[in-house]
C-alpha cells in the first residue's frame, strides 16, 4: 500500500513538461499522500465489497482497480471504481435472476418477481373495480378495456425503459438540428409502445353491440397503458441519470456546442422536457398506427413487425414534416430552437397524421372477425413465450 499511495500522490503532482523536468517526495504535500492513501483504501473497500458481500466473480476486480490506478484526466474520473463497481453488481445479479427465475428454489429472486406480480394484479384489479363503478359516457368502452388488461413481458418492459433511459441521458440536445439523429427517438418510442397479445376472448361472449365498432380505440387504450407506464419510468429515471451525469461532466460530450443548451436550465429541464413529449407524440402514433385496421391484426406476426415497420415509417414522415416546418418558419430551422422542432413535429404533426389514418380506416371495425384476431393474438402469444423462454 505505501508504494502505491506514493506512486499515486507523485502522478497527480504538477511539475515542469520539460524533458529534464524531475519531481521528488519533497514536492508533495502531506495532504497529497493523506487524500491519495485514502483514495486507494476506498478502491480497495469498493472491491471487496462488490467481490464480496455482493458476490461479482474476482475476475472482473481488474476493471475498478484499473480505472482506481489511472491517472485523472478528467474531472468525473474518480467516481470511475465507483460506476464500474455498480455496474458489474447490476450485470451480475441480473444474469442470476435469469437463471434462476426457472429454480423451483425459494429464493429472494423468486420472492420479488412474486411481490411484482401480486402489484401488477393489484393494479389491474383496481383498474377494473374502477370501470366496474363507472357510469358516465363511454362507461362500456372502459369495463371492455379493463377486462382486456394484458401482461406484458418483463424483458420487453426492461429493454424499453433501458433503451429510453440512455436516451434521455445521451440524446436531448445532442445534435437536435440534424434529422438522421431523430432515428433513435423512433426506435426508442416503437420499443415503447411495442403492443402486447390482448386476450380477446375475454369478451368474446359480451354483448359487445354498439362497442364493436371501438374495439380498436379499445385496443389503443389497452396498448397506451402498457406504453405510458414504460415512458414514466424511462423518461424520469432517464431525467434524474441526465442531471447526474451532466453535475459529473461524465460523458464529457455532454458540455460540447453540440448540445445546444446555452446554460444549465435550457439543458436539464426545457430540452429534456421536448423529447419527452417528442417521444409520448411518438408512442401515442405507434398505439394509434397499430390498432388502426382489423386486418392486420388477423396475422399472427402482426404484432412482431409493426414495431419495425413503425420506425421506417416515422422516420420518413417525420423527415418530411421537419422540411415542411423548415420552409415554412425559418425560425425553426435554428439550432437553438432544434428541440422545440423535434417537439412540435413528433409531439403535434405525427400524432394528427396517425389520428387521421386511424379514423380513415376506423370503418372497418364494423365487420371486424374478432375470432381471427382473437386467434392471432392467442398465437402470436404462444410465439412470445417460447421466444422468450429460449432466451
Amino acid at each position: 500500500m505505501l508504494p502505491a499511495v506514493i506512486l499515486r500522490a507523485l502522478s497527480q503532482a504538477k511539475f515542469g513538461l520539460g524533458v529534464g523536468a524531475t519531481i521528488s517526495l519533497g514536492d508533495v504535500s502531506l495532504q497529497g499522500f493523506v487524500f491519495a492513501g485514502l483514495y486507494l483504501a476506498h478502491v480497495v473497500v469498493l472491491v471487496a465489497i462488490t467481490c464480496g458481500p455482493l458476490k461479482v466473480p474476482s475476475s472482473f476486480a481488474s476493471l475498478p482497480i484499473l480505472y482506481g490506478a489511472m491517472p485523472w484526466t478528467l474531472s468525473s474520473a474518480p467516481w470511475m471504481p465507483l460506476l464500474t463497481c455498480t455496474l458489474l453488481v447490476c450485470v451480475t445479479w441480473f444474469r442470476r435472476w435469469r437463471q434462476l427465475e426457472d429454480s423451483t428454489t425459494l429464493s429472494w429472486h423468486k420472492t420479488m418477481a412474486a411481490q411484482a406480480r401480486q402489484r401488477t394484479l393489484w393494479w389491474r384489479g383496481r383498474w377494473q373495480r374502477r370501470a366496474a363503478k363507472a357510469t358516465a359516457g363511454g362507461a362500456a368502452s372502459l369495463r371492455i378495456a379493463a377486462l382486456l388488461a394484458t401482461q406484458p413481458s418483463a424483458l420487453v418492459t426492461t429493454i424499453s425503459v433501458v433503451a429510453l433511459i440512455i436516451y434521455m441521458v445521451i440524446k436531448p440536445g445532442f445534435m437536435d438540428a440534424y434529422g438522421a439523429s431523430w432515428f433513435w427517438a423512433y426506435v426508442a418510442a416503437a420499443l415503447a409502445a411495442k403492443p402486447s397479445p390482448i386476450p380477446l376472448a375475454r369478451v368474446m361472449l359480451l354483448p359487445l353491440g354498439a362497442e364493436r365498432t371501438r374495439i380498436g380505440q379499445i385496443m389503443g387504450t389497452v396498448w397506451m397503458r402498457d406504453s405510458a407506464m414504460r415512458l414514466a419510468l424511462g423518461i424520469s429515471v432517464g431525467l434524474i441519470v441526465h442531471t447526474f451525469c451532466w453535475w459529473l461532466e461524465w460523458p464529457a460530450f455532454l458540455r460540447t456546442p453540440l448540445f445546444a443548451g446555452d446554460d444549465a436550465i435550457t439543458q436539464l429541464l426545457w430540452i429534456p422536457m421536448a423529447h419527452s413529449v417528442g417521444l409520448c407524440g411518438i408512442a401515442l402514433s405507434a398505439v394509434l398506427l397499430a390498432s388502426a385496421s382489423p386486418r392486420w391484426l388477423q396475422n399472427p406476426s402482426f404484432l412482431s413487425a409493426i414495431s419495425i415497420v413503425e420506425v421506417f415509417c416515422f422516420a420518413v414522415v417525420g423527415m418530411a414534416f421537419k422540411w415542411a416546418l423548415n420552409e415554412l418558419i425559418a425560425a425553426t430551422n435554428g439550432r437553438d430552437v432544434a428541440h422545440i422542432t423535434f417537439a412540435i413535429v413528433n409531439g403535434a404533426m405525427l400524432p394528427a397524421c396517425a389520428w387521421c389514418f386511424n379514423r380513415a380506416l376506423r370503418y372497418q371495425w364494423v365487420t371486424a372477425n374478432l375470432a381471427a384476431i382473437s386467434a392471432a393474438m392467442q398465437t402470436g402469444s404462444v410465439r412470445l413465450q417460447k421466444a422468450l423462454s429460449t432466451t
